[in-house]
């Protein structure tokens, strides 16, 4: 339940970082607006409806946890997708300044939704599985949270 939630509790952050910094980045049709931010996965395409771009992806990608009485580790990846149609090809600034600009505002602020720890290391790329005019970029975090102990004699579970 608690990796679940953290998903939405993070891409709430990085909505609420994006309104607060007013970053705005041009849709399909040039319009600036504010990044679409979705938790999970992309909601599905829609034949009326453009991709949305600008968008932010949260995502789970892996977790683990040492011991009972050690904190589980979670990697979550973060993926935006930005639009670009001009012919210099520079789309991928954009997409690693929305990157960058969530980058900052997690590892500056260190505790996500007041029960995350956000901890080193992170990776971040350019990715080329965007084809032009759309260009991307990921990066990848790590997380600590409450860790679990297995169920205990008077029934329930224990958080460490």
């Amino acid at each position: 339940m608690v990796p679940a939630q953290m998903i939405k509790d993070f891409a709430d952050e990085i909505k609420m970082a994006l309104t607060e910094a007013g970053f705005m980045l041009p849709d399909e049709t040039g319009k600036l607006q504010l990044s679409n931010v979705y938790a999970h996965a992309l909601p599905p395409p829609k034949r009326d409806d453009p991709a949305k771009v600008p968008w932010v992806l949260v995502y789970l990608h892996t977790g683990a946890q040492s011991s009972a009485s050690e904190p589980r580790v979670v990697t979550v990846h973060i993926t935006c997708m930005t639009y670009d149609d001009k012919d210099n090809m520079q789309g991928y600034i954009d997409a690693m300044n929305l990157l960058e600009l969530i980058c900052q505002y997690l590892y500056g602020k260190t505790i996500i939704a007041k029960r995350y720890s956000v901890t080193y290391p992170y990776q971040f790329a350019v990715l080329d599985d965007a084809k032009f005019p759309y260009f991307s970029a990921g990066l990848s975090i790590s997380v600590k949270l409450p860790g679990t102990t297995p169920q205990n004699q008077i029934g329930g579970y224990a958080y460490v």
